[in-house]
């Protein structure tokens, strides 16, 4: 699961690929910290290559409203495409 949205970088390139890499989740405090890697394409991503960008969030308090026993990914990605930067972002499953 992924992300797919065109977005500039300060590099002058192009990323069009997101995907969560990091997921710090701890339900005893109710916080969790994502980072979401960025990268030029779905190819790049499957070859191996480095990411270009990274956002980082987290979700705590009224914001943390994940279920330990439902699908963990498919509700963070829904959260991420609630910020500002993945406004209109589509899913690529």
């Amino acid at each position: 699961m992924a992300l797919i949205k065109q977005m500039g970088t300060d590099y002058g390139v192009s990323i069009n690929y997101h995907k969560i890499g990091t997921i710090n989740i701890s339900y005893h405090t109710q916080k969790c910290n994502i980072e979401v890697l960025s990268f030029a394409s779905k190819d790049a991503r499957q070859e191996g290559r480095k990411p270009i960008g990274m956002y980082t969030y987290q979700f705590n308090g009224d914001d943390f409203d994940f279920d330990p026993d439902s699908a963990l990914l498919p509700a963070l990605y829904e959260k991420v495409k609630d910020a500002e930067e993945f406004t209109n972002a589509t899913d690529d499953l």
